[in-house]
C-alpha cells in the first residue's frame, strides 16, 4: 500500500471520475456541495473506496 497507515483502497482523481462518468469539474462542485470528499495527502486529490462506492450505487 504506496499511502502509509491507510487500510482502504483510495482512489485518484482521474480513476473517480471515470468510475463515476463524470468529470473533474463535477468532483469540484461535489466537494463545495460536500457530497464527495476528497483528501488531500502529499500533493494527491484521493478519495476513499467506500465513498465512491457509495456513491457509485446510489447513481444506479
Amino acid at each position: 500500500m504506496w499511502l502509509e497507515g491507510c487500510y482502504c483502497y483510495n482512489f485518484r482523481r482521474s480513476e473517480t471520475a471515470e468510475l463515476l462518468h463524470v468529470t473533474g469539474v463535477t468532483l469540484n462542485n461535489w466537494e463545495k456541495k460536500n457530497i464527495l470528499i476528497p483528501k488531500r495527502i502529499g500533493g494527491r486529490v484521493l478519495y476513499k473506496e467506500t465513498d465512491v462506492l457509495s456513491r457509485l450505487d446510489t447513481a444506479a
